[in-house]
C-alpha cells in the first residue's frame, strides 16, 4: 500500500510529486488485521508481518509512505456470484449455513468490511472451509455486533436483483418467478418457499423486511405469487 500522485500530476517532475508527500499512515486493513491477530480471531487471514518505509527518489511520490503487509494465504478462492447462483439449492444452503457460523464469530471483534460482497468470502469448495477477507476499507464505526439475516443480502447470498441477470445469467433450475417480477426458490425436499425478490428491491426473508420502502410485513399480501 502506497501513496500515489494527485490526479493529473503523475507525469510531472519528481519535485512536484514529492511536495505531495504526507506523514506516516497506517491503512485500515492493517489496523484491522493487527486487531484480529491480537484478539485471536481465526476466521480471517492471519497477519504475518508488516513494514513501513518511505518511497525513494525514483518512486512515484518520493518521501511518501509505502507499507508492506503480509498475511497468510487461506484455502479457497473468493466466492464468485455467478458460480454461487448456479449451484443447487442444497449447495447454496450449505454455504449460507457456513457463512452464518463464520460471520457470527467475526461480529464480536471491532472491525468489519465496509463494502461487503460475496467476493469477501473465501471459500474452499472441497472442504467447506471459509474465511472473511477484503478489509481494505475496514471500519470500526457504526457496527452492529448482533447477527441479522441482512448479512445474507449484503454478501449476495440471498437476493438476486433481476436487473443484474443480463450481466450474471442465473442457470440454476430451482429458481421460480411470475409475471409480476417476483422470484423465489423452493426447497424441493419440503416444497416450502424461502425467498422472494421484487424488481424494485423490496425483499422478504423469513417474514423480515429489508429495504427502504417496506409496503407490508403481512405475508398474506403475497399469497397470489406463492406456489
Amino acid at each position: 500500500m502506497m501513496q500515489i500522485p494527485w490526479l493529473g500530476t503523475e507525469l510531472q517532475k519528481a519535485s512536484v510529486r514529492a511536495a505531495q508527500a504526507t506523514g506516516p499512515f497506517e491503512p485500515p486493513e492493517l489496523q484491522a488485521l493487527k486487531h484480529f491477530k491480537k484478539e485471536g480471531c481465526n476466521v480471517v487471514p492471519e497477519l504475518l508481518g508488516y513494514q513501513f518505509e518511505k518511497q525513494n527518489e525514483g518512486d512515484i511520490v518520493p518521501g511518501r509512505f509505502i507499507t508492506y503487509v503480509i498475511w497468510k494465504k487461506v484455502p479457497g478462492e473468493p466466492l464468485d456470484f455467478t458460480w454461487f447462483w448456479n449451484c443447487t439449492f442444497s449447495e447454496r444452503e450449505n454455504i449460507r449455513v457456513k457463512f452464518r457460523q463464520i460471520f457470527k464469530m467475526l461480529l464480536p471483534f471491532d472491525y468489519q468490511v465496509w463494502e461487503p460482497s460475496c467476493t469477501k468470502i473465501i471459500y474452499e469448495w472441497s472442504t467447506g472451509e471459509m474465511h472473511i477477507s477484503g478489509f481494505k476499507d475496514a471500519t470500526n464505526r457504526f457496527l452492529d455486533k448482533v447477527w441479522s439475516d441482512a448479512h445474507y443480502v449484503t454478501h449476495d447470498l440471498d437476493f438476486v436483483n433481476p436487473s443484474m441477470k443480463s450481466y450474471f445469467p442465473i442457470k440454476s433450475n430451482d429458481l421460480y418467478g411470475d409475471g409480476n417480477g417476483w422470484e423465489w426458490y423452493i426447497d424441493q425436499s419440503s416444497s416450502s418457499s424461502w425467498l422472494f425478490i421484487r424488481v424494485n428491491e423490496i425483499w422478504l426473508y423469513d417474514n423480515v423486511w429489508y429495504g427502504s420502502m417496506p409496503v407490508s410485513t403481512d405475508i398474506r399480501v403475497f399469497q397470489p405469487c406463492i406456489k
